[in-house]
């Protein structure tokens, strides 16, 4: 018989391997083998999706309802933006480095992400 002190431990412990609660949902899944970038780029666009129909709407209501979409909006635009960081920090860490001095030292030109497509600045 099993101690119920263990019993206890044993339920508590973050770190012993536990059933899952909830069967996952097989309807949806993204491919095994599709790359980072490819897959951020897809959130990127679907991001850019989502704010553009949260803002469209918002031109559609009045009050307290438009000043929410417009905030989920907002929301939206924060994590696309938080896409393209992710997005361009694995372009950089792809990119190979400089050889020269002389390309070490000259100014970088601004480059950021806007859903897969490189914009230099």
């Amino acid at each position: 018989m099993i101690s119920p002190a263990r019993n206890n431990a044993e339920h508590f412990n973050p770190l012993l391997p536990r059933k899952p609660l909830l069967k996952p949902n097989t309807r949806y899944l993204i491919a095994p083998g599709i790359d980072s970038e490819e897959l951020l780029a897809d959130a990127c666009e679907t991001l850019t999706s989502a704010k553009t129909m949260a803002t469209d709407f918002a031109g559609l209501v009045d009050g307290s309802h438009r000043h929410v979409l417009l905030g989920i909006a907002q929301l939206i635009m924060l994590g696309e933006l938080a896409v393209n960081r992710a997005l361009d920090n694995l372009e950089i860490a792809a990119e190979p480095r400089p050889l020269s001095a002389e390309t070490e030292t000259a100014p970088s030109r601004g480059r950021f992400y806007a859903c897969g497509k490189t914009v230099y600045g």
